[in-house]
């Protein structure tokens, strides 16, 4: 087994024969950055590593050019060789200028830079190595404590990258981390040496900031035996101070740096996938106390998806009772009708559903709220902001280089703010563009499923198979768009220049959100509202029936059958083909290696799996009333998607980078918008209903439907605000264990910081010939003798003037 790694830098290879630089993909689009920039290689690679180059910019790339020398494609035989470091062939990049590349092979310049960059940042690696073992040298007892930093590096599939692993030593970590202030938990151990009594088996320790001097009082990880930082502790501040000395999205954008990803640890690893496993995905167990185990793994923000999918699905099996109650209830409503092909009396059951669905999802929303500040304050996100780790910039930004507003010793790329909200504007008109067109063409597909739906057939049954066709249709449809949508969002969000990765990501998770909630809810909308108002026919099982087998079509189309084909086989079997065309027989692959081939979790497809969620949720809150079997299948597919993703990232995907994240605003927000307008939609459904319901269109007059409409609504919406103001955002328990926390990290400021002045006052040095009596003082003495004494206090101060 081969040795763990924290992260992986993936490096484009140069082509050299002793010829010279070959032709490398990238190369003319390179030298096009750098004629519209102005500029040349060694300015690019001076502003990339500007925090790591001290002195003479020259001096220091030649030193390191010669002082290390890493493996390159050789294009004739395959084989890897040194590279070229003759100090002629050298001189023209280093001295820069507008003929740099005109002395040498045409290819010269971007192989060249390729090849610089791979050396400089091993350079910066030895150098962080260098820095932690000087510093831990001096903190023991002077012994060399070794290489702090280690280092390993093998060429990719076809030998086309270089793929550079690096991991962090334990006390190399602890002192970066120090360094950084990173927040660690105290022990129980650790709150009892601070003088505190912790009986509360619930309660979860405060996080502090790291502190050698009070190692012991810190909770041990479980994988490393006195170990106090966590791995993705260890890839935060391991990432965070290699982005001090290089620029990391600068040589991403262009094109001298592939990607860079966390790795997994193998022990920690075999056991996620002995805990997931593919049994895991169908049998239901016995409790879900796995929230934890995936936050050690993967970090807050997919940790908080897994307990929003836990909290929904015990939600939803509470609802389910309700709904099979429900269909119950109709079902018996149906039967005691005297007339054969008479209307069913549905619009009572329907109403009741209505309003408990409403209920319940407020309840819900408020229930998740407070959960998520539970695990806020429970996982110690509010202490993440506090340290000194910096945010990610935007590697797809394109602007000049400006000052650092926050750290003033690096330069990053920044655009002004008249600019910044040109290119919002822009953005955003590109998207309603984007929309309208989509809207266009599905507006062309329903009126072309009205056309065939409303032709005389003559099988009765033509249009109930059309409609089930027409959800097939959409619900691959939905998937098709989204892919599409995929593959555009990012050129629309480069628009805005967002300077940091967080607000670009948060950017395009706000427009991926509205374009999938349209794409999922048109089709249903139209068939709900606007195809029942413009058709003739009145008939409500018809009606009925039609919008129940497209809903239902469509929830096992489009998120049960292609959603688990995306999370489970799709991924599965790309992993394994690329397994089987990469292995060679001769060896086996490294668990380093077998990483390298799989798929990157990116943030796309994290909101990607949060959208197919949401979307289908938002169909049960418009349109479940019409058929309450979708809240059963809505449970199967929390389950089912509950256990496919956590499978898929333990099995077919790579490490993300663990972030912490306090809540997810933008989804809150989207649930926040489903909330209210499912109150206006299920109004809107009752009214058509009861249009087509015998017992009630003597009477549904849409003179007499307004003002109840009306009030239903305004009664709905004080409802959902009321029960908002009523119920607080965090409990009792949450806020008792964040009165608690602050405790205990005050007490523990006060071991760093001893107080100077006394706690207790010591009578006898205080007055030691007794102590005077104050019961005479504290005596309220009448006012007129105090005006005598004010009268001698004024004589007094007059005499000595």
């Amino acid at each position: 087994m081969d040795a763990d790694y924290d992260l992986v830098f993936a490096f484009p290879l140069p082509h050299v024969t002793s010829d010279g630089f070959l032709p490398a993909v990238g190369q003319q689009a390179f030298e096009r950055q750098l004629r519209r920039k102005q500029t040349h290689v060694a300015d690019l690679l001076g502003h990339a590593f500007e925090q790591a180059l001290v002195g003479d910019q020259s001096e220091v790339l030649r030193s390191v050019l010669h002082k290390f020398k890493p493996l390159v494609k050789n294009e004739h035989d395959g084989a890897h060789r040194e590279p070229v470091t003759d100090e002629g062939f050298l001189a023209p990049l280093l001295q820069g200028g507008k003929d740099a590349t005109e002395k040498c092979d045409p290819n010269y310049s971007f192989g060249r830079a390729q090849e610089c960059t791979i050396l400089l940042f091993i350079a910066i690696l030895k150098t962080i190595s260098s820095f932690c073992q000087e510093e831990l040298k001096k903190m023991g007892d002077g012994s060399d404590p070794g290489m702090q930093v280690t280092i390993h590096d093998f060429p990719g599939t076809h030998g086309r990258k270089l793929y550079v692993c690096c991991s962090l030593s334990t006390p190399a970590a602890e002192l970066l981390a120090e360094i950084d202030e990173y927040p660690v938990q105290l022990s129980r151990h650790g709150i009892a040496c601070l003088g505190l009594e912790m009986q509360d088996a619930d309660h979860s320790p405060s996080y502090v900031s790291y502190s050698r001097e009070h190692r012991d009082y810190y909770h041990k990880t479980v994988l490393k035996e006195d170990a106090v930082l966590r791995p993705i502790d260890v890839i935060r501040i391991f990432r965070d101070k290699i982005t001090d000395l290089v620029d990391l999205s600068l040589l991403k954008q262009h094109g001298l740096l592939c990607e860079d990803y966390p790795l997994h640890v193998h022990e920690e690893l075999l056991q996620l996938q002995k805990t997931f496993h593919v049994g895991y995905i169908i049998l239901w167990p016995s409790h879900w106390n796995c929230i934890g185990l995936i936050r050690r793994s993967f970090g807050e923000e997919v940790a908080l998806y897994f307990c929003f999918l836990r909290e929904l699905s015990a939600a939803l099996a509470g609802l389910s009772l309700f709904a099979i109650f429900t269909m119950i209830w109709k079902s018996a409503r149906c039967d005691n009708v005297p007339e054969e092909g008479q209307d069913c009396a549905e619009t009572t059951p329907t109403c009741v559903f209505a309003a408990v669905l409403i209920v319940w999802f407020r309840i819900f929303t408020l229930r998740w709220y407070q959960r998520e500040s539970h695990c806020s304050a429970k996982w110690g996100v509010s202490a993440q902001s506090s340290c000194r780790l910096k945010q990610s910039l935007n590697p797809r930004i394109q602007c000049r280089f400006v000052p650092d507003p926050v750290y003033g010793t690096r330069r990053i790329r920044k655009a002004p703010a008249w600019l910044q909200a040109l290119g919002i504007a822009c953005s955003t008109v590109l998207t309603i563009v984007f929309l309208s067109v989509l809207l266009a063409l599905v507006a062309a597909e329903h009126l072309g499923y009205h056309l065939l739906a409303t032709r005389a057939w003559e099988n009765p049954n033509v249009p109930h198979y059309l409609t089930m066709a027409f959800g097939v249709v959409t619900g691959i449809q939905i998937k098709v768009v989204d892919g599409l949508w995929n593959a555009v969002s990012d050129w629309i969000t480069d628009f805005e220049y967002r300077w940091t990765e967080q607000g670009f990501l948060g950017s395009k998770r706000l427009k991926s959100t509205i374009v999938k909630f349209i794409t999922g809810v048109c089709t249903m909308l139209y068939l709900a509202i606007v195809a029942a108002t413009v058709e003739e026919t009145s008939e409500f099982q018809l009606y009925a029936q039609r919008l129940a087998t497209q809903l239902r079509t469509l929830f096992f189309t489009r998120y049960i059958v292609l959603g688990s084909f995306n999370r489970l086989a799709k991924p599965y079997l790309q992993l394994r083909f690329k397994l089987w065309w990469r292995s060679d027989g001769k060896r086996q692959m490294t668990f380093t290696e077998v990483q390298e081939l799989m798929e990157e979790y990116t943030e796309a497809e994290h909101n990607g799996d949060f959208m197919d969620v949401l979307v289908p949720l938002s169909l049960v809150l418009f349109f479940g009333i019409i058929s309450p079997m979708v809240v059963l299948l809505m449970l199967l597919l929390v389950i089912v998607q509950f256990r496919s993703d956590i499978w898929k990232l333990v099995h077919t995907y790579r490490r993300p980078f663990p972030r912490a994240v306090k809540s997810n605003l933008v989804f809150d927000d989207f649930m926040e918008f489903c909330g209210i307008s499912m109150i206006f939609m299920n109004l809107a459904m009752i009214s058509v209903i009861a249009r087509r319901e015998a017992s009630w269109r003597t009477e549904t007059y849409d003179a007499r439907l307004a003002a109840p409409h009306f009030s239903a609504a305004m009664v709905g919406l004080l409802l959902w605000h009321f029960l908002a103001w009523l119920v607080p955002s965090k409990t009792e328990r949450t806020q008792l264990q964040e009165e608690r926390q602050l405790v205990e990290r005050h007490k523990l400021d006060h071991l760093r910081q001893p107080v100077a002045v006394p706690a207790k006052l010591d009578v006898a040095v205080a007055c030691p010939t007794g102590c005077p009596d104050f019961a005479t003082r504290l005596v309220p003495k009448p006012r007129s003798c105090r005006r005598i004494e004010c009268k001698k206090s004024f004589t007094q101060v007059e005499a000595v003037q």
